[in-house]
This record gives C-alpha cells, structure tokens and sequence, in this order.
C-alpha cells in the first residue's frame, strides 16, 4: 500500500511516457515486509588523499575527498552471499544547463548516491516487489514534488481523459 507522499506519476517532456516515481522509503518498506529480507548496509565510495578508493558506510565525506560512487548490500535469510550494488556518482549527479551539479547534489551529493545504490540494490534483490519502481534520484527529479490529495471519484473527464492518454502511453 502506497500513502501521500510516496508515489508520483511525473511526465518527463513530450518524447517519453509518464514513469512512477517513489521515494526511497517505499523501497525499505517493501523489503521490510519480506520475510527473507535480513537486512542492510549502505554507504559511498570516495577517493581519499592518498589516492585510494575507499568503501565507507553511511555518508561522510571528508574535506580533501572524491566523492566517486555508492554502494549497497541487501541480505536476504536463503542467500549466502549479499545483493550488491555499486554506482558511479558521475552518472547518476544531476547537473543544471550550465554544466554545475543543481543544488541538491552540490550541497548533499553523498546522501543522494547512497539513496541510488539503495534502491538499485533492493530492486535486484526483490524484483517482484520493486520491479519498474524507480527513485526520483534516479529518473533525474531531486526537486519538491507536487503534492496534491487524490480523491477517488472526484476527478473530472479532462483529468479522466488525461490519465488514460498516459496509460496508453505506458503500453
């Protein structure tokens, strides 16, 4: 079950059709209720002073450090070894027109990796439940969605019309 604030439907310009955008708390839910899901550990890679690459949980980055990536592992109870996720901080960082990281990867670029390496590793290790779920720092979202109460019944024909144009579009 979905709640206010968890899922989006977003249009991302004319070329694409509409994708569902949940935030990274769904992602933890869904995995909690499993009943093989046994827990998990997340964190960032950096390149330190001494030009190492270093896997470091959590999301402290030090002054003098790379932020180069994310990485997540997921352990499930029937496995004998973690799901494990590792991505590259260049491919997911959002940047503005100019070239620059917008605002929430230039100031908080280690918190969102992480939250990417999560929902990648928990997608793998859950697919059934997180399959074609996807997080808004993945789709290349970080601004404040809207968020508008839906109210089942209310909505007119053009909203009606609207939502099933999308749909088709999703086909």
């Amino acid at each position: 079950v979905l709640f206010r604030s968890d899922a989006y439907l977003v249009k991302m310009g004319d070329k694409y059709p509409a994708q569902i955008i949940v935030g990274k708390d769904v992602f933890i839910k869904r995995a909690s209720e499993n009943p093989n899901f046994n827990g998990m550990k997340a964190g960032i890679v950096i390149l330190d002073k001494s030009g190492q690459i270093q896997e470091r949980e959590g999301a402290l980055k030090l002054p003098g450090e790379e932020l180069v990536g994310g990485w997540c592992e997921v352990y499930l109870k029937d496995k004998d070894y973690p799901t494990k996720a590792l991505v590259s901080f260049e491919e997911y960082a959002q940047k503005k027109n100019d070239g620059t990281l917008n605002s929430m990867w230039s100031s908080k670029g280690a918190t969102m990796i992480r939250k990417v390496a999560q929902s990648q590793a928990l997608r793998e290790a859950f697919p059934n439940e997180l399959r074609g779920l996807y997080q808004q720092e993945e789709m290349g979202r970080t601004e404040k969605l809207p968020e508008k109460e839906v109210k089942v019944g209310y909505a007119t024909v053009g909203q009606k019309q609207g939502i099933m144009k999308l749909a088709s579009m999703k086909s």
